[in-house]
Formats: C-alpha cells, structure tokens, sequence
C-alpha cells in the first residue's frame, strides 16, 4: 500500500513540477501555440513563430521534464523503503504514454536516428529520478538492512 501511495503521490509531484516550471521557463507558450494556429502557412512570420517553437521545446525536453524526473526521483527516493529505483523509473511511464500518443509527427516511425532521438529524450527523466534517489540514499547515509541478504539486488535502492 505504500508504494502505491508513494508511486502516485511521485506522479502527482512529477506534474505539478512540470508545470510550475513550465509556467516560469515558458511563459509565452500559450500565445505561440495561438500564433501557430492563427498564422496562414506561407507567412513571413514562420521563421520567427519555428524559431520560438524550437526553444521552447528544447526547454521542455531538456530542462523541464528531466527535472520533473528529478523531483519524482527525490520524493520516491526520501520516502521508498523498498524497490526505490524500479518505482521512481515507473513513476514516468504515464508521462512516456503520453507523448508516445500524442506526438503526431512520430519521427521515431520514419529513420533509426529519428528512433534513437526520441527514445533519449524519453529516457532522460527516468535516468534524473534514478538519479535522484541514488543521490538521496547517498545523502540521508541510508544503506539496505544487513539481515536482507536473501533479498533481490535492487530491494535496497
């Protein structure tokens, strides 16, 4: 029952840190998604509208959701007794879902660099949780129960 409450509670705290970042990181993205929308396709605006799209998804990819990762890694890190790293890895596979859905370009279906691309960018939030709670276990000095040792490798982190 406690990894379930940990698990969603890391969801929870994966979503909103993604969102409070994003509302500080981008602030302007609900007016560029109305440009995008609103401008015909041969306008001299495209140019700037792409350039701004392409910043803020290199912000979304590279800075927001590694650290939402990150703070769902932390909150599964500080509070997961057993089997932290498999729950704070899974606790991104909503967000993967997600994207893997509702991307209609789906450049990873075209080319295997296009494959390789898309699978980093999704794996870069699972490895900051597993980071995550690597560093916290470091930090707190938590280390497994000495009378575990029939236990699986991966029941101490």
């Amino acid at each position: 029952m406690r990894t379930a409450a940990v698990f969603l509670g890391a969801i929870i705290v994966s979503l909103v840190t993604d969102a409070i970042l994003g509302r500080f990181l981008t602030p302007d993205f609900g007016h560029l998604v109305v440009r995008m929308s609103t401008t015909p396709p041969n306008s001299q605006q495209w140019d700037e509208i792409w350039r701004q799209w392409h910043h803020v998804n290199v912000i979304s990819v590279f800075v927001l959701a590694p650290a939402a990762g990150f703070a769902s890694g932390a909150f599964v890190g500080l509070l997961q007794k057993r089997y932290a790293i498999v729950v704070a890895a899974s606790t991104q596979i909503p967000e993967f879902l997600f994207q893997l859905w509702s991307v209609r370009a789906k450049p990873w279906v075209h080319s295997p660099s296009g494959a390789a691309s898309a699978l980093g960018q999704e794996l870069l939030p699972v490895a900051a949780a597993i980071l995550a709670v690597v560093l916290c276990r470091l930090v707190s000095g938590w280390h497994p129960d000495t009378s575990a040792k029939s236990a699986p490798i991966l029941s101490g982190l």
